[in-house]
């Protein structure tokens, strides 16, 4: 059972110093348990041991000074102290700890009971078409986790998925791109998203992207955010059957034309920016018409 988490000081430390880790004694009874009667922490933590005697006193000795992973037996009482030296007993503090020193923040850590680890972040999900296939792509970001469930799902509507494929990862792979064809797509649209799962049970979602399965032809699948913010950045999602180039046209409500660009684009799923930030609020369309005459409009609002 490994959990990790990351130090952030507001400066960095001049000369070494110690890194403090509290834990009730719930706390450490339910992480031994789970870890099988193994405390392993980092390999320069300091550990101490109090034993209560006959007479209610505690007596300390440092387990494995060097650090290490000191066997202890699953559910028993197991303190830790922060040094053998800071002259506090178990019976006068009854939060347990446990300390390691560092001199950098650059990449020191420890493993622990972490109830909220970081989510696994994708960095990207994208599809290309070659002939009826349909090739997904993408990579994460799974650092906060020894290991990555991930579920690729397929949809017709956007609204209910399904699982076409599944890769279970470790951290080690996790660093690396995934690829994966889908040799039998829908027919028309076909909206691909990953659910991601976690060692720890955290999902995740990726962003959805749509790619059409005919011949000829061009979707717009929608316009990101909607509405626009003020700061007029946006991202039109297009599907497209083929590449080649695609005029992006922008009018108001009453069809006049105030907006128009050209963007190249591939046979598969395309996200192109779009800049209407000297447009005024207020309700446009947007229509992406390829060389051959197709056209896709969808209706945005900007702020």
């Amino acid at each position: 059972m490994n959990k990790f988490w990351n130090l952030i000081p507001k400066v960095q430390p001049s000369a070494n110093i110690g890194v403090r880790f509290f834990y009730s004694d719930a706390d450490y009874t339910a992480l031994n348990l789970a870890a099988g009667g193994i405390m392993a922490m980092h390999s320069d933590m300091k550990f101490l041991k109090f034993t209560k005697s006959a007479t209610t006193h505690y007596t300390n000795a440092e387990v494995d000074p060097g650090g290490g992973q000191p066997a202890v037996t699953a559910g028993t009482a197991f303190y830790l102290g922060w040094t053998n030296t800071d002259g506090v007993e178990a019976g006068a503090d009854p939060i347990n700890q446990a300390q390691f020193d560092v001199t950098s923040f650059s990449g020191g850590g420890g493993g622990a009971s972490l109830t909220n680890p970081l989510p696994i972040s994708v960095n990207y999900l994208t599809g290309n078409k070659q002939g009826t296939n349909h090739n997904l792509n993408w990579k994460v970001t799974c650092t906060s986790s020894p290991s990555a469930t991930m579920v690729l799902e397929r949809s017709a509507n956007n609204r209910t998925f399904t699982s076409i494929t599944s890769i279970t990862a470790d951290a080690i792979r996790c660093a690396q791109p995934f690829n994966y064809t889908d040799a039998s797509p829908l027919a028309g649209l076909n909206y691909y998203r990953l659910r991601i799962t976690d060692a720890y049970g955290k999902v995740t979602y990726s962003n959805t992207i749509a790619m059409v399965n005919k011949q000829t032809g061009i979707d717009i699948v929608g316009i990101a955010p909607n509405p626009v913010t003020s700061g007029g950045v946006a991202i039109l999602n297009v599907a497209s059957a083929q590449k080649g180039l695609v005029r992006i046209v922008i009018t108001d409500v009453t069809g006049r034309q105030l907006m128009v660009q050209t963007e190249a684009i591939i046979a598969g799923s395309n996200q192109l920016p779009l800049n209407v930030a000297k447009l005024a609020a207020g309700s446009y369309q947007v229509t992406a018409i390829t060389d051959d005459g197709k056209s896709t409009s969808v209706r945005f609002i900007k702020q």
